[in-house]
């Protein structure tokens, strides 16, 4: 996958195009100063290929995100992703170390975004238990009404999980709804909720098509970008 990694690591720097801001990690930044900002994430996990993907492929349409300010991070393990594995170089979870922070990729991260502030934060993933999409909605986030937006137009690519397990807390109508399991070690997610920033995760299950997968992420962001303009979130 080194190819992917470096294709995704070229720089946007027309007017009105992405702009690489940062190579550890490689975020891209879209300004639009009077708009609503936008956060999306993916790749943490490196054997979960989809998100980077398609946000990848995002980053070539830049007028999909008239309006909003966005700050898009592809691939936030780049070893993990070259090597298909969950893991960094030192076996480590990097979804799991948002509170001791203690590897460099995280880091790194926490550097690039701890002085920033967004209207919504969305993570992507890929579950291998889910047998449809669903979102997971840290504690301290209370916008239901925007991931139930998010869901409806996920379920035109994608039918959403009723009900599974997950980290042992039940999914119900595509919301997995946090209480205190990950309050040791924060995920990405976790790490901006306590920042009273909306964050989801928007899961969607491994074992469907890989296209599948993408579009089903593409229609959750383009939801997304709809309800900031139309300052619902």
């Amino acid at each position: 996958m080194n190819a992917d990694v470096e294709k995704i690591s070229r720089v946007y720097n027309t007017e009105g195009k992405f702009v690489q801001i940062s190579d550890d990690p490689v975020c891209f930044h879209l300004s639009n100063p009077e708009g609503k900002k936008l956060y999306i994430s993916s790749g943490i996990h490196g054997n979960e290929a989809s998100g980077p993907i398609a946000l990848s492929n995002f980053i070539k349409y830049p007028n999909l995100f008239k309006g909003v300010d966005t700050t898009i991070i592809p691939i936030l393990n780049r070893y993990g992703y070259s090597h298909n594995t969950r893991y960094n170089q030192k076996g480590v979870d990097l979804n799991r170390d948002y509170k001791s922070a203690r590897q460099k990729e995280t880091k790194n991260h926490l550097k690039l975004i701890e002085d920033k502030t967004y209207d919504l934060v969305i993570c992507l993933h890929e579950s291998h238990k889910a047998t449809g999409c669903f979102i997971y909605k840290p504690n301290q986030n209370k916008r239901l009404d925007v991931m139930e937006e998010i869901l409806i137009a996920m379920s035109q690519i994608m039918p959403i999980d009723n009900r599974h397990s997950e980290w042992k807390l039940e999914i119900e109508r595509g919301i997995l709804k946090d209480t205190k399991y990950k309050e040791h070690h924060w995920t990405e997610a976790v790490y901006f909720s306590h920042k009273n920033i909306p964050a989801f995760t928007i899961e969607v299950p491994k074992a469907t098509p890989l296209q599948q997968r993408i579009v089903t992420f593409q229609a959750a962001i383009t939801k997304a970008v709809e309800l900031l303009n139309e300052n619902i979130i």
